[in-house]
């Protein structure tokens, strides 16, 4: 009986740990310290607003009310459109607070593929 107690509260850890590191994550308070990444955008960081478009695997509203969750706490976003018909992602955002790389990373940490596409 101890030994499921035991393995109950590590399995209860472990799970705490990730939820905790997921939030952060989408905060931003986590971030991706890609320095190429951070070379790929510099000519943008000059507009205002720059909007991207992801495609990928939704199945359902569950997956729509998760993604638009997380994504809604991330430091420079103006915009943003789920769409489950389409399955599809339109982030509108501030190039000089995130990247596309800091959208995609976290829409793929959701465990949805995140491929951006031109529209």
């Amino acid at each position: 009986m101890k030994m499921l107690t035991t393995i109950s509260i590590i399995i209860f850890s472990l799970t705490l740990v990730i939820n905790v590191e997921t939030h952060l994550f989408a905060k931003n308070i986590i971030t991706h310290k890609d320095t190429t990444e951070q070379k790929k955008i510099e000519p943008i960081q000059n507009k205002k607003e720059v909007t991207i478009v992801f495609s990928t695997n939704m199945s359902c509203e569950s997956c729509v009310k998760k993604i638009t969750e997380n994504l809604s706490y991330m430091k420079g976003i103006k915009k943003l459109d789920v769409s489950l018909e389409k399955e599809k992602i339109t982030i509108t955002y501030n190039p000089k607070k995130t990247s596309s790389k800091a959208f995609e990373d976290a829409i793929k940490r959701l465990g949805y593929k995140a491929e951006q596409v031109k529209e």
